[in-house]
């Protein structure tokens, strides 16, 4: 099992790379809705719009990943652990092992409680719905992370 997920990881890496990494972003939410995650000011120090970019861009990047994947006739992850093994992945690959999460503790803090509010811990099988949701918080994430930029 444990394979399938690596082959899925790598796959999906080789579709972002062959795609150039590129992607549709969302499109920004109406200026008289509240956002619902606001991570300004949790990305502190000289590189924490560099950071805060890389992150939204991370972020982008496994939100179009998922959705990608769901619309595969097989899609290749199928768990919330399979989601999460990705994101770790990701990241590892990204930001070439470095954790954001440890250079800027505020903002892992606030994504960490609002990812475990919108979708929880479980790793379980994941239906459409779950998947969309996923899909959802971390493009939330994403424009958080742009807001935050845009906000220095």
């Amino acid at each position: 099992m444990r394979w399938r997920i690596v082959l899925g990881i790598v796959v999906v890496a080789g579709l972002i790379w062959m795609s150039g990494g590129s992607s549709s972003p969302e499109p920004p939410a109406p200026p008289d809705l509240p956002a619902e995650l606001d991570l300004r000011g949790a990305f502190r120090g000289s590189d924490a719009a560099v950071d805060a970019a890389t992150l939204a861009s991370l972020s982008e990047e496994i939100a179009s990943c998922l959705e990608f994947d769901g619309r595969l006739p097989s899609p290749m992850l199928t768990t919330a652990t399979a989601f999460d093994e990705l994101r770790t992945r990701a990241r590892v690959w990204m930001c070439r092992g470095s954790s954001l999460g440890e250079k800027h503790p505020a903002a892992r803090d606030i994504i960490g409680g609002y990812l475990d509010s919108k979708i929880g811990t479980g790793g379980g099988e994941v239906t459409p719905d779950i998947r969309a949701s996923w899909v959802h918080c971390y493009r939330q994430i994403a424009r958080a992370c742009r807001a935050a930029i845009e906000d220095r």
